[in-house]
């Protein structure tokens, strides 16, 4: 008898795709069988910095996850159940806050719904973001995120600003989305997405054997090399896909629906 798997499934170019987006039909076909066959259970493992509990609302009754890793698993639910729910240091993130602001870099997050956003005028500049621009906070507001409690950061910068930010502040991690979206998730060094998984897995009773992890990014990489089974994306950075067991399609041809029947069929 084939032992239940326990998925952990990024959103963003995994689940669902910024070429078209949308979540590809056969994608969440694949997400439900896994729920009504009992093969196992899906935990929805993101970067982004949103209370855990609103990033249901990115699916329907066809498909919900059993439980939703937010912000690097930085806050992680199952069902009504709040494993995890660690804020960033108050001072570390006073201090990223003016380090960006200081440089003009585009420094992003969260916080009540609302979109907190450094630099607008450039991330308007990319083109690349269907977020609902009137729900944007910019730059005169963004100091007022100081005393409030944030789970991560993004940074949409070139490659030379996520180094020196890297270098700046030794007790985060900058992890890298490369490809279609660039920039990186700011996190406090250790709460990552293979921290997650461990604690998750653990909760639920499952042996680290019977993990699976898909994904594209750097955000990923840690969890897909934790797993007992790690994919990537066929859209994936080059370096993801090198640190993966398996590779699979594009996640516009069928990417994840092609992961998870190779999942279930070892």
């Amino acid at each position: 008898m084939t032992r239940k798997k326990l998925f952990f499934i990024d959103y963003d170019n995994t689940i669902f795709s910024h070429r078209t987006m949308s979540i590809p039909e056969d994608a969440r076909s694949a997400l439900r069988s896994v729920q009504t066959t009992g093969a196992g259970q899906i935990i929805l493992s993101t970067g982004r910095p949103a209370e855990a509990e609103d990033l249901a609302g990115f699916f329907d009754d066809r498909f919900r996850p059993d439980g939703i890793m937010g912000a690097n698993s930085a806050h992680i639910t199952i069902g009504d159940t709040v494993l995890r729910k660690i804020y960033m240091q108050q001072e570390l993130k006073d201090r990223l806050i003016r380090f960006a602001m200081e440089r003009g870099y585009c420094l992003m997050c969260t916080y009540n719904g609302i979109w907190y956003v450094s630099e607008p005028e450039y991330l308007r500049s990319l083109g690349k973001y269907e977020m609902d621009q009137t729900a944007w906070v910019g730059k005169e507001d963004f100091a007022a995120l100081s005393g409030k409690n944030i789970y991560s950061f993004f940074l949409q910068a070139p490659e030379r600003a996520l180094r020196e930010t890297e270098q700046h502040f030794p007790e985060i991690e900058v992890l890298r989305m490369g490809g279609e979206l660039g920039g990186g998730d700011i996190v406090r060094r250790g709460f990552n997405k293979a921290s997650g998984l461990r604690l998750t897995a653990q909760y639920l009773g499952y042996d680290l054997a019977d993990t699976v992890a898909i994904g594209d990014s750097m955000n990923d990489m840690e969890m897909i090399r934790q797993a007992g089974l790690g994919i990537a994306m066929g859209n994936a950075m080059q370096s993801v896909r090198d640190g993966a067991d398996y590779v699979t399609a594009d996640i516009d041809a069928g990417g994840l629906a092609q992961a998870i029947r190779y999942a279930l069929s070892i």
